[in-house]
């Protein structure tokens, strides 16, 4: 059974803050996703930014077992 990419989307959007970027495809049975965030740093030095881009990456693929 293939990945539905458009659901997909829709249920990792669903678990996610409003405020993360998403990024997801399917391609041939494996989900690429990226995310980011704008994070905010509780101490910053003087004349540092107050924030940061966080991102993250991942790659997975959904394997059905045979049955015996």
């Amino acid at each position: 059974m293939p990945i539905d990419p458009v659901e997909a989307q829709r249920l990792a959007a669903a678990a996610l803050p409003a405020d993360t970027a998403l990024q997801l495809r399917v391609n041939d049975g494996t989900v690429y996703v990226r995310l980011e965030r704008t994070y905010a740093l509780p101490i910053t030095p003087p004349g540092w930014r107050d924030s940061a881009r966080i991102a993250a990456e991942s790659t997975a693929q959904l394997r059905v077992a045979q049955g015996p």
